[in-house]
């Protein structure tokens, strides 16, 4: 079930997502490292911490894409971007609880079985909405950049929640973590 969160603004919330420093760049190579006030204001686009996922977010390489979610009756992301050049579009559904990644440091203590549940649900929703599947989910636009047009929604989602709008698949192939790879 979805909940609206409305003590602080889902833009607040985003920026409490990320650590005391941030990647960015101002393509998609990200290739500098700040404080998140000069992040936040120089980059079109984010690298998410290593360690957790607080959004599920869809790369839509498609003019008009952003629509998407209505046209499937999908929940509203809290997120959408539109590329002001092309009119491709972003969705991010911000969830309630973050999904913790195996990075070096935690690999141990991470339950993979989570990380796998989040893959499967965002690839029921790559192949409902025909997002690109070869998106990571390791980086975001800057929302707060000029070069997209970006619309909020104050809403959080719980993962289950999301999940019953789209075909999880139980393939193993989607849930497979591979220790040599960059989540």
């Amino acid at each position: 079930m979805s909940t609206i969160v409305s003590s602080i603004s889902p833009q607040e919330r985003f920026k409490q997502h990320f650590d005391r420093t941030i990647r960015w760049g101002s393509g998609k190579v990200i290739d500098n490292c700040s404080l998140p006030d000069e992040a936040f204001e120089k980059s079109n686009y984010l690298l998410f911490p290593k360690s957790r996922r607080n959004y599920l977010c869809l790369d839509l390489d498609w003019e008009g894409g952003v629509s998407v979610w209505m046209d499937e009756g999908l929940p509203q992301p809290t997120i959408s971007f539109v590329n002001n050049e092309n009119s491709h579009g972003t969705l991010a559904y911000e969830l309630k609880k973050p999904i913790y990644w195996p990075c070096n440091e935690n690999f141990k203590k991470i339950r993979i079985s989570c990380v796998n549940y989040f893959k499967a649900v965002l690839h029921g929703y790559e192949k409902k909405t025909s997002a690109d599947p070869g998106y990571t989910n390791a980086s975001i636009k800057n929302p707060f950049s000029s070069k997209w047009k970006v619309t909020w929604h104050d809403e959080a989602y719980d993962l289950n929640y999301l999940a019953e709008f789209v075909e999880v698949s139980s393939d193993h192939r989607f849930r497979k973590y591979d220790k040599d790879k960059i989540y």
